[in-house]
């Protein structure tokens, strides 16, 4: 299944936490983001990190300093929705008690961006070794996603967080308004969902 700015989704299957649903593969680019910024859907936050959206070597890059109402407004406009912290930690764990989405195995830089190793983000999908059993990528560092919660909530660590904030069960509280580095997002279809 594809989107309008041509994202791939992969099924993630029922689990104990949530029933089946179509998740991104990837987190929201930066590229993405600016398809929706050129149709007018969304816009341009300000800041230094706004250059991002303009600057080819960042195309690939998930797309940052995106606050959870823009992120809700990206996901509306290619009929999607931000997943719910049940769902993301379906995608992450599925029904398995894996502490990383990959297994069990501690993280590394083979599996994920973390720990200052890079002190940047990466372009999405440059782990497939820290691929989740449904093949989505990059639920472990890069950048936190926002989610559906209670509170505003964020999942997966950043290439700032340790090893211990990459598992499949940690979330962090932030502000709505929170715009930062550290958090983008991803969208997810119901499992009715068009193509």
């Amino acid at each position: 299944m594809h989107d309008h700015v041509n994202a791939e989704y992969v099924w993630v299957e029922p689990s104990r936490y949530a029933a089946g649903f179509w998740m991104m593969r990837t987190l929201v680019t930066n590229a993405m983001y600016r398809a929706a910024i050129d149709a007018g859907a969304c816009t341009r936050a300000a800041g230094a990190l706004s250059a991002r959206l303009d600057d080819p070597a960042y195309a690939d890059h998930p797309v940052v300093n995106v606050s959870r109402a823009d992120a809700l407004t990206y996901a509306a406009w290619v009929a999607g929705r931000l997943p719910t912290s049940a769902e993301w930690t379906g995608a992450s764990r599925g029904n398995t008690s894996r502490s990383y989405p990959w297994g069990n195995r501690m993280p590394d830089e083979l599996r994920a961006n973390f720990g200052r190793h890079i002190d940047d983000t990466t372009p999405v999908g440059r782990y497939p070794a820290g691929a989740a059993q449904s093949g989505a990528l990059d639920l472990a560092g890069n950048v936190c996603e926002w989610v559906v919660a209670p509170l505003y909530t964020v999942r997966g660590g950043s290439f700032r967080s340790s090893a211990s904030d990459l598992r499949c069960m940690e979330a962090s509280v932030s502000h709505e308004d929170l715009r930062s580095i550290l958090v983008g997002f991803r969208v997810v279809r119901s499992a009715g969902a068009a193509p």
